[in-house]
């Protein structure tokens, strides 16, 4: 099953993020996870030319383990997010990756 997963940033926090992407970035590469990245970018605040939030697109078992991978993020961990919202998601057009991440453009 695929979740959505939407992360948006507290913006009185907005420095965690720069202090924290690369640990981010190599966390979601891991190939430990019980959860496949199949999409994984921010998201962008076009008044302000800033990130401003997550979006990740996960394949998994079950929601509880998809929450259990939200909540480890290093983004969240380090108080970055202001509220994550999670929902399963029927892929319903496009292509899934059978790999996962297969383009990197970071």
């Amino acid at each position: 099953m695929f979740y959505i997963v939407l992360c948006r940033d507290n913006p009185s926090k907005k420095s965690l993020r720069v202090e924290h992407e690369s640990e981010h970035h190599q966390w979601l590469r891991e190939q430990q996870h019980p959860v496949m990245v199949r999409l994984s970018g921010p998201l962008l605040n076009q008044e302000e030319n800033s990130k401003d939030g997550s979006l990740l697109v996960l394949d998994a078992d079950s929601l509880d383990v998809v929450e259990k991978f939200a909540y480890e993020d290093p983004f969240q961990k380090v108080g970055l997010y202001e509220e994550i919202v999670i929902k399963p998601w029927p892929w319903g057009i496009g292509l899934a990756l059978e790999g996962g991440l297969e383009s990197d453009p970071l």
